[in-house]
């Protein structure tokens, strides 16, 4: 089995709950990654320090790969792959800093042509130049997403800004994964009126430095004993709302009633000699892998 087919087939058993259902109506998406967020950082890997049981109830109810390659570990060029299903090199994107070319088909492209309505909510960082203020406007280089609350790339966690579709900067003055969430939210809170599936795309700026998170997270670790610095109690509350609300069916349990939900950060997780898994044979999952897969969950040929 080819290790896409294979990826394929967990999300689309994931996603099923109802596989009569699944067969009428295609699921909604929600695709939630984080920067930086090391697969040894989060409780279902193992990590017995980390309080993360939104995500570890996640990977309990879903399919949990723990041969993932990050095949290009970088900011801009693993954003990139895993919106084309492209390797570094076929789609230009091969460091920081460089803009996406509008001629590239990405997955957001595909799954508006097959009718889902597409957002992104979070960093984007695939526009070049220079990353603030961090405005990108409507049109071609916002590649295929309709809806785009978003900015370019800031690492100023408590105090940044974002954008819609003007040059007007909508401050955030909180932490910026809680105002991701937010508007996460009412996203998906919106789309229940609205038989459309959609595919949402979040994008956290956290945990990649500078290291931090809200007092009350930073309260439940004690320094002394922590073996790396991690701000996974935020995520893992931020992918708690996110599920509860995205699992919430519509009011006429209409086309999306089921939701495809994908956490993934674009940092890889490699295996070593005293691991769990050494000496198994696995199938490794490439960050390509996610275009197609989804695209498969979904029925939609690319």
């Amino acid at each position: 089995m080819r290790r896409r087919d294979f990826v394929a087939a967990g999300l689309a058993s994931a996603a099923s709950g109802a596989q009569n259902a699944a067969a009428q109506r295609r699921p909604n998406i929600l695709f939630v990654f984080a920067d930086q967020l090391r697969a040894q950082s989060v409780g279902c890997y193992g990590n017995e320090e980390v309080k993360t049981p939104h995500i570890d109830r996640l990977a309990s109810e879903g399919v949990l790969f723990r041969n993932t390659v990050a095949n290009t570990p970088v900011c801009c060029p693993a954003r990139a792959v895993m919106l084309t299903g492209k390797y570094a090199h076929k789609n230009g994107i091969v460091a920081n800093d460089l803009r996406l070319r509008e001629s590239e088909v990405t997955i957001a492209e595909i799954l508006a042509g097959a009718g889902y309505r597409t957002g992104f909510i979070g960093k984007w960082h695939l526009d070049g130049g220079q990353r603030l203020p961090g405005f990108v406007p409507p049109g071609p280089r916002r590649q295929g997403f309709q809806f785009w609350a978003a900015n370019l790339c800031s690492h100023r966690h408590f105090d940044t800004q974002y954008f819609r579709d003007t040059s007007e900067p909508i401050p955030i003055k909180k932490f910026e994964a809680e105002a991701w969430t937010d508007i996460a939210i009412d996203y998906l809170r919106q789309s229940r009126g609205d038989s459309r599936p959609f595919f949402l795309t979040v994008a956290m700026g956290p945990p990649h430095d500078p290291y931090g998170a809200p007092e009350e997270y930073m309260r439940m670790y004690d320094p002394a004993k922590q073996t790396m610095p991690f701000t996974q109690g935020e995520m893992e509350r931020i992918l708690g709302g996110l599920r509860s609300v995205s699992r919430q069916p519509p009011a006429d349990a209409g086309a999306g009633a089921f939701a495809t939900i994908q956490w993934t950060s674009y940092r890889g997780r490699r295996e070593t000699g005293s691991g769990p898994d050494n000496g198994r044979k696995a199938i490794f999952v490439h960050a390509e892998d996610w275009h197609a897969s989804l695209l498969s969950a979904a029925a939609v040929r690319g």
